[in-house]
């Protein structure tokens, strides 16, 4: 088997369905399965995966992390990659699937990150992969650096891995989150590379709510402390906490002017048709 294409699924009916429409619309050269790791789903997305033909796996761990759920899942799997993705991960390009696994010509790559397609920034920056080796990094294990490095290291959501470099190097199950960008780090320094940019574009769908994003970033803290052995500077805590509100401040009062001009404007063209 060239490909599998795994998918965590808990209790995600309806976003499933779209994600896996999406990937029936994929051309693809070679052969694939496309296996679903469930996580006690109480719902029907069980149902609805076995309906799309995948393969279904449960996961009955006592012990929940993403990455005991994404180690069992690509156990499971048949094929000489993998292909990780949420269930909240709608491919938006019908060649993505191609993209994502030309790079491991190069047996030295063991992982492609898709780029979300959030705006156009993102876009331009992947329109040529880019090959990353440990030198690209500078001080990889610094905290200070993290936020530069993280997008290019490894990405779950949508994110193909060479199952023999995961034999070797597995994710680690004791990480609450992130635990996929500390595996892409991982395996750079084993001598790998991971390619950011290689031609698929995905959109990733989910609602999170503000306080699920601060639970998040919570952990995220949590995880960067055991990682690197301490705690990011309360300096530079600050100092990213306070832009980060300010940020969202001031984009909420411009976006609040800008809708109340742009109905007053809809209004009173709609107003003067009508006389």
């Amino acid at each position: 088997m060239r490909l599998s294409i795994l998918i965590r699924n808990y209790n995600e009916t309806e976003a499933l369905k779209k994600t896996l429409r999406l990937l029936q619309k994929q051309k693809v050269s070679f052969p694939y399965e496309i296996v679903v790791s469930d996580n006690k789903s109480t719902d029907d997305s069980v149902a609805v995966a076995q309906s799309f033909g995948c393969r279904v796996v449960h996961n009955n761990a006592k012990v929940f992390s993403y990455g005991q759920l994404l180690n069992f899942g690509i156990e499971n799997c048949m094929g000489e990659f993998v292909l990780l993705m949420s269930a909240h991960v709608a491919l938006l390009n019908e060649d993505a699937i191609e993209k994502m696994i030309a790079p491991f010509a190069d047996s030295k790559v063991a992982c492609v990150t898709g780029v979300s397609a959030t705006n156009l920034n993102t876009i331009m920056d992947a329109v040529e992969p880019k090959y990353f080796t440990l030198a690209d990094f500078k001080d990889i294990d610094s905290w200070e650096n993290w936020k530069l490095y993280e997008p290019y290291l490894f990405e779950a959501p949508c994110g193909a891995i060479r199952k023999t470099v995961w034999q070797q190097l597995s994710f680690d199950e004791t990480l609450e989150i992130t635990e996929d960008r500390h595996w892409g780090r991982q395996l750079l320094k084993h001598g790998f590379k991971s390619v950011y940019g290689a031609g698929c574009y995905y959109f990733y769908f989910a609602a999170r709510k503000p306080s699920t994003n601060r639970k998040r970033l919570y952990a995220e803290s949590l995880v960067m402390k055991k990682v690197f052995g301490r705690a990011e500077k309360s300096n530079d805590f600050y100092s990213r906490s306070f832009k980060t509100i300010c940020s969202q401040v001031y984009h909420s009062i411009i976006n609040g002017f800008a809708n109340l001009y742009n109905l007053f404007k809809i209004y009173t063209i709609r107003f003067k048709k009508e006389k």
